[in-house]
């Protein structure tokens, strides 16, 4: 995702698709003991760009777009598991996720 879409009125932006990166970027900490030795140092460097979108959807103005109330269900979601993604985190972590993640 370009720094350029990021920039675009909410009218132009999908909520929900930005707040799954926001919330993969959140679990990059979490996933590094689980993944093995895939390198993430790389992707940890994007971190800010989720922060940067959680505090766009954060404000109320921005979720009063047409983009938003279309999706609005998915869009709560999505920014109730961003705000906090313990609760995802925490179950996408248990000892079945591990055995998924080394499988692939």
């Amino acid at each position: 995702m370009s720094s350029d879409a990021l920039r675009q009125p909410a009218e132009y932006r999908l909520a929900f698709r930005e707040l799954g990166l926001s919330i993969g970027l959140r679990a990059l900490e979490r996933l590094r003991g689980l993944i093995g030795d895939v390198p993430l140092e790389a992707l940890l460097a994007f971190v800010s760009v989720g922060e940067e979108i959680e505090s766009y959807w954060r404000r109320p103005e921005h979720r009063r777009a047409v983009t938003w109330s279309e999706h609005r269900d998915i869009n709560d979601v999505m920014l109730a598991t961003d705000l906090l993604p313990e609760g995802m985190l925490v179950l996408f972590t248990k000892p079945a996720a591990h055995t998924l993640l080394r499988n692939r």
